[in-house]
């Protein structure tokens, strides 16, 4: 039998209009459904599917002054249209599913549907668009026509190009370490409000150089530094540049700074850079191993992804990580050609690599690694593949992936939580599996640090992105799907190669951040690195170097699980009585759908709020609410990570304190704060809201010590460091693993 043609049988949809639209506004499409020669059932359905990373809006039919108002009629007077939004109806990746089921009547042939996305004759702003860019945005539309739940997808070539809106804040990107008279890079990004690149932005930018010298912060002599000390963005540019030939005749800490026009936030700096006076043996990289592309969940190609975490986000190393359940054999041969286009030694370096993606119970979510270009696909399943031809080589539960990469000195394995958590508890190879991942756009996951700690592991750690928005080192927290920022890997490697970052990786010469640079050294004063391990009667020197990218707020030493050393940041006179801070953090759970709501409101008694301030907060579309001389409101979520407010109050001892979110509530004076914090455990994965006293200044932007611990425990210490910003955002040491064999301690010398 002839195959039907689908316009004529099935029927076929116009959607206008098809010009781009900006990242996060509101627009108003509207669909024609023309019913084909079967007719449409009473009871036949028609639906819209999304991709599931997509962060547009929750569509409603039920306020019509409302965001994300959806209308739809049809053109037989006799028959209703009643509507359905299913998060995850559809099938991966289009799960989300907005559906519309014809009651009443049929119809024929030519009759028509007609739906209109963000409706806005009755007061609606309209449908709000997702947060990020994508050039090929469209959606899936299919039809049920006979009500026998078979649906059959319209052929259209619908593509709405989602671009950037309008030009916000300046980002610049610098390497962390460098030698003097060694050229540097630097790139600068100008982003809308979402994190996107503004491709629109032509205005031109100055650069000049800051030195920090003992926290004082000044303006570096212009003949002291070499390199282009201004540029004028062009269309050519799309919104970054990366200027070459950075050169600095003295060894010390700088970073540059950025002034450009006509923007709402500037100027900017970049992240420190620490400039040494002889080359040093290991040298520091910035990469993010984990992101997904639209071979598997995620937006954009491999190519543009690539393109985008070495020109945008200035990344010297980058992961390809698809679920391995939907990733076809196409997929992995267009991987390969583009790790080849785009591998270039001291420049830039692609892995190649896919996510095992095994329910928790055979294991969880692991990320597979290849030094070469040339890795075989041992799937956890072809679940979402048609084509089972090589399932034969499928590996299920995880320790069938494990007896296959044995002894392979070319493969690693990073264990994550993303929508699956790993077990690592029940699944762990040491040989395999070197560093965990421990924060991604999905949260903020210390705890499986502390699980390894917990089960003797030796492990380092990495932060990644595991982004799904086309934006690998540079990804921002979605309005839904992604609480928090993507990570980074610090890593320490004497060159930037392929086989030398695979070797740091499996040395565990590595850290974490939650995104920013925050540059982190963590060491022993006989020269080993954080990640070694070894046994000596001797208790190391630990030294610690970190440089933040906004002023530090803590800087801690932990002892496998224990905190045994907090550096001394502030001083007692450094708080203000009238500055108090109220803080939130935590997770729901360790698994899927973490998010942890917070909205809530402070009031007042007996006292006034002269000022309040946000910090940490991940979302432009978080934040307060609603605020008076007595009350503060706020709309906040956390995924691991952590949120604020500081308010100045001007009060009493007995001013009382009032606090409401939907995790809990508090009633306490302000005397009481003075003479301790207010912490409130609040059950899930580290859930918890505290309420104390705020310094009146800011902390260092660089911290320098060496500590040694005065009652090392018999066996295994694991020292690890913890940093955060004021910010909110932070970073994580690989441990030191010194295995104590005789309780004794060196003197510090120096």
């Amino acid at each position: 039998m002839p195959m039907r043609d689908k316009a004529t049988w099935y029927g076929k949809a116009e959607i206008s209009p098809l010009h781009p639209v900006r990242a996060g506004s509101y627009h108003t499409w509207t669909t024609t459904y023309t019913v084909g020669r079967y007719g449409m059932d009473n009871g036949g359905r028609m639906r819209f599917l999304f991709r599931w990373c997509s962060d547009m809006g929750i569509p409603q039919n039920t306020d019509p002054g409302a965001d994300n108002y959806v209308t739809a009629f049809t053109s037989n007077p006799a028959a209703s249209v009643s509507m359905s939004f299913l998060p995850k109806g559809g099938w991966r990746p289009w799960f989300k599913c907005l559906e519309f089921e014809i009651k009443d009547d049929s119809l024929a042939e030519g009759e028509q549907i007609y739906i209109t996305l963000g409706d806005t004759s009755q007061g609606s702003k309209g449908y709000l668009v997702q947060s990020f860019v994508e050039s090929d945005f469209h959606w899936l539309i299919e039809v049920e026509c006979f009500e026998t739940g078979t649906w059959i997808g319209l052929e259209h070539n619908i593509v709405i190009p989602i671009i950037a809106g309008e030009p916000y804040r300046l980002v610049a990107l610098s390497p962390s370490t460098g030698t003097i008279e060694q050229p540097g890079s630097l790139v600068v990004k100008c982003e809308d409000i979402y994190g996107n690149p503004a491709e629109t932005f032509r205005g031109k930018i100055s650069v000049s150089v800051e030195r920090l010298d003992n926290e004082h912060i000044a303006e570096y002599p212009r003949q002291q530094w070499v390199g282009p000390p201004s540029h004028c963005f062009s269309e050519g540019d799309r919104g970054t540049c990366r200027l070459e030939g950075y050169r600095f005749t003295q060894p010390g800490l700088y970073r540059f700074k950025i002034t450009g026009e006509d923007l709402s936030h500037q100027p900017t700096v970049s992240n420190i850079i620490t400039i040494n006076a002889e080359p040093a043996p290991l040298r520091h990289f910035w990469g993010d191993l984990h992101a997904q592309y639209n071979n598997a969940l995620g937006v954009g190609s491999v190519e543009e992804a690539f393109r985008y975490a070495r020109d945008c986000s200035g990344l010297d190393f980058v992961g390809h990580q698809p679920n391995d359940f939907q990733f076809h054999n196409e997929g992995w041969a267009e991987v390969k050609h583009a790790l080849r286009k785009f591998h270039v030694p001291g420049r830039f370096i692609p892995f190649l690599g896919y996510e095992w993606s095994g329910n928790t119970p055979a294991g969880g979510d692991r990320n597979v690694h290849f030094l070469d270009e040339d890795g075989t696909l041992h799937r956890s399943s072809h679940w979402h593949i048609p084509d089972k031809g090589d399932a034969s080589m499928d590996c299920y539960p995880l320790d069938e992936l494990y007896r296959v990469f044995t002894k392979r000195k070319d493969v690693l394995i990073i264990p994550h939580v993303g929508g699956r958590r790993c077990d690592i508890s029940r699944y762990h190879n040491a040989e395999l599996e070197p560093v965990l991942e421990i924060c991604s756009a999905h949260g903020r996951f210390e705890w499986l640090l502390h699980e390894a700690l917990e089960n003797g592991y030796t492990v380092g750690v990495i932060g990644a992105s595991d982004d799904h928005t086309g934006r690998p080192g540079g990804s921002y927290p979605t309005i839904k799907s992604f609480g928090t920022r993507g990570g980074l890997a610090g890593i320490y490697a004497p060159v930037l190669s392929r086989q030398e970052i695979f070797a740091a990786l499996k040395a565990r010469h590595t850290y974490a951040t939650t995104g920013e640079r925050i540059g982190l050294y963590v060491g022993t004063a006989d020269g080993k690195l954080m990640g070694d391990a070894w046994e000596s009667d001797v208790t190391p020197v630990v030294q610690v170097r970190a440089t933040g990218t906004s002023p530090i707020e803590r800087v801690e030493i932990l002892r496998n699980r224990e905190i045994v050393y907090a550096h001394a940041i502030f001083r007692k006179e450094d708080y203000d009585p009238g500055l108090i801070r109220i803080e939130w953090g935590g997770a729901r759970v360790k698994s899927r759908g973490r998010e942890t709501s917070w909205n809530g409101r402070i009031s007042i008694e007996g006292g006034i709020i002269k000022e309040v301030r946000t910090f940490a907060f991940d979302h432009p579309r978080q934040g307060i609410t609603e605020q008076s001389d007595h009350h503060v409101s706020w709309i906040s979520t956390t995924s691991g990570d952590h949120d604020g407010l500081i308010l100045d109050i001007k009060g009493s001892p007995q001013t009382i304190i009032n606090y409401t979110s939907e995790q809990g509530q508090s009633r306490v004076t302000l005397g009481e704060i003075w003479n301790g914090p207010l912490c409130k455990e609040c059950g899930g994965a580290g859930q918890y809201y505290l309420l104390g006293l705020q310094p009146k200044v800011s902390g260092p932007y660089t911290v320098n010590f060496f500590w040694q611990d005065s009652e090392p425990v018999s066996g295994r210490n694991a020292y690890w460091v913890r940093v955060v910003q004021e910010d909110g955002e932070m970073a994580w040491s690989s441990p030191l693993y010194f295995n104590n064999t005789r309780l004794r301690k060196t003197e510090v010398k120096g």
